[in-house]
């Protein structure tokens, strides 16, 4: 069995991340407490998240009001529902949670069924629930729990593979609910040290997600779509999946949140053995499929040239991403060269985190540095028609690039699917200059 636990600040999202899937017929309440005299069949999202309001009112100083753990047997093991019901909350007993509001929803929308749980963090006399040693604490009851319910053990349990985020597929249509799924898990699930290391977590899903505005300013946001470098379809803003924490500002926050734990992780001596036995292998091809095997995938930064100028490595089986070069500076970019044959370079791991010239955001769209303009600014170049952006980030400019059918925005849709029809009904037509 597997047990990850998240922490949060966002009730209405992990609470929507969960409904849904059961508004969806993928998933159902096993279990509550202390949310609303309602049976668990009737209960809706206004009822969950009042009953934890009610709690997280009483406290105003702690920011992560809320736990989000995933319980995750083995596929093999055919639990019943009352038998993960009772694995569930034997452990948020012995966790410290037991007397805590909280649901238990068993998920069964991929080939795995599995059990998420969302539990509040202000006990009853608006104190934070102790969390002191909770990841070392949580370890020790799995193991208890193993045993005590004959349940096979996380150590035997092949995790790499098995408990890996599913990639976006263009085929698949709606894109809008594969980026809100996918991205959603990853920035709950995973310890990341900045933006950039989430976007390349995201790329290794096949979504891609550039950075719009300007990040000093605190008006930056993400753009995101389904594809590798480039989007095949019209991007979405990072504003329209706030409520499950993936707008700009949401994901900076959290990786700042990170550091710790991936400064922890980063220190583990066999973490370090096994980065320099893959570094000491002779081709690419090997290295990624011993890094594979391993349950790592290591995603390089290239220049036009070809040349490496950045590292990062996911962890899959840890679920933490991070830069090769906080193992140590033999792990710089330079020193990655090798596998691609060309002459080392200066690291340049470090560039700011926003968007430059030459970035692709759709067909037809593109971004270009203005050349003499009296302050740096970012261009939207769309067909024959340049729109350009300067000081700050002006959504409503690019609002009128929505409006033009460039981008689109998804609360302007007027269907579901892969097709992107804004219904221009809902928008006001404006006269700006941009």
């Amino acid at each position: 069995m597997v047990i990850k636990i998240s922490k949060t600040c966002t009730v209405e999202g992990v609470v929507e991340y969960n409904t849904r899937k059961v508004e969806e017929g993928k998933a159902k309440i096993l279990s509550s407490s202390l949310i609303s005299s309602k049976s668990d069949a009737e209960l809706t999202w206004d009822d969950i998240v009042a009953g934890f309001q009610a709690r997280i009112v009483q406290n105003h100083r702690t920011r992560n009001t809320m736990t989000h753990i995933s319980v995750n047997p083995d596929p093999k093991e055919a639990l019943s529902d009352d038998l993960l019901t009772k694995i569930a909350e034997d452990y948020l007993e012995q966790l410290g949670y037991g007397d805590q509001p909280y649901i238990v929803v068993k998920h069964e929308d991929i080939d795995r069924e599995h059990v998420h749980i969302v539990v509040c963090n202000i006990d009853a006399q608006g104190q934070k629930v102790n969390d002191a040693f909770e990841k070392k604490r949580s370890n020790d009851i799995r193991k208890g729990l193993e045993t005590k319910y004959h349940l096979l053990k996380a150590e035997e349990q092949r995790t790499n593979r098995r408990y890996a985020v599913q990639k976006a597929n263009v085929a698949k249509g709606n894109h809008f609910a594969q980026i809100r799924d996918i991205g959603g898990a990853l920035v709950s699930e995973y310890a990341y040290g900045s933006v950039n290391e989430y976007r390349t977590l995201l790329e290794a899903h096949n979504i891609v997600a550039h950075t719009v505005g300007d990040v000093k300013s605190g008006t930056a946001e993400l753009l995101y779509g389904i594809g590798q470098e480039d989007f095949v379809a019209p991007p979405i803003l990072g504003k329209q999946f706030a409520e499950i924490g993936m707008t700009y500002k949401d994901v900076a926050l959290r990786a700042a949140e990170n550091a710790d734990i991936i400064k922890r992780h980063c220190a583990s001596p066999k973490l370090k053995q096994v980065m320099q036995g893959l570094m000491a292998l002779d081709s690419l091809d090997d290295l990624q499929k011993q890094s594979g095997r391993l349950g790592l995938s290591i995603q390089f930064r290239q220049a036009e040239d070809g040349r490496v100028y950045g590292a990062t490595v996911v962890d899959y089986k840890k679920k933490v991403v991070f830069k090769a070069s906080a193992l140590g500076r033999e792990f710089s970019a330079r020193h990655w060269q090798k596998f691609f044959d060309l002459a080392p370079v200066q690291d340049r791991e470090d560039v700011a985190d926003k968007m430059t010239a030459g970035d692709s955001l759709a067909d037809g769209v593109a971004v270009k540095e203005e050349s003499g303009a009296a302050e740096a600014g970012v261009t939207f170049e769309v067909g024959r028609y340049d729109h350009a952006f300067r000081d700050e980030p002006t959504f409503d400019g690019i609002d009128d690039l929505i409006y033009q059918g460039s981008l689109i925005d998804t609360s302007a849709w007027s269907g579901g699917g892969s097709g992107y029809r804004p219904d221009k009904k809902k928008r006001k037509k404006k006269k700006r200059n941009i």
